[in-house]
């Protein structure tokens, strides 16, 4: 009974996520966010760090997703280099130099995350579809009614049809 509120709120911390009904957004808290910094900050200065410093932050960055939607893109330098170290340097728990792309990473995370910080809840409608196609003679794209269609050059007819397709999409805009 003690965790449970019986008075309506509208902003409750859960699982350390902020979660905002009113604006329909979760969010870090301040004091969250001040912690990912502080470790950050020491990883950063030190360029050095062992299983048991990286393991936590990883798990914290990842957490944090929820929050952060680029969040992911700032934290794969710390798993890729985690993950390429053996697992005698793991168990041993000795320290390795953070990488140009591990550091540049948590330095980006500290750039972005003030503006990044705030997940919607509801995924918002996209404000323009496009409806493409592609075969190896041509290509088609519609939107709103609007449409247009091609052929591909010589070059183009090697494309894989995935990219042939966003090529499509493309050529409408």
């Amino acid at each position: 009974m003690e965790k449970s509120i019986f008075i309506p709120v509208q902003v409750i911390k859960f699982l350390g996520i902020l979660v905002d009904s009113k604006n329909m957004r979760f969010l870090l808290s301040e004091e969250e966010v001040a912690a990912i910094q502080k470790e950050r900050r020491h990883l950063v200065t030190s360029r050095v760090a062992s299983l048991s410093q990286l393991s936590p932050i990883i798990w914290k960055l990842t957490s944090c997703k929820i929050a952060v939607l680029q969040g992911p893109l700032y934290y794969r330098g710390l798993q890729h280099l985690k993950n390429s170290k053996t697992l005698t340097q793991l168990v041993n728990n000795v320290e390795i130099p953070l990488d140009h792309h591990a550091v540049e990473n948590l330095r980006r995370w500290a750039d972005n995350l003030s503006l990044a910080n705030g997940r919607s809840i509801r995924n918002s409608l996209p404000r323009l579809l496009i409806q493409s196609d592609a075969s190896n003679l041509g290509w088609g794209a519609v939107s709103n009614g609007i449409g247009t269609r091609g052929t591909w050059t010589q070059e183009e007819t090697s494309l894989h049809i995935v990219l042939a397709r966003g090529c499509s999409a493309s050529n409408l805009l």
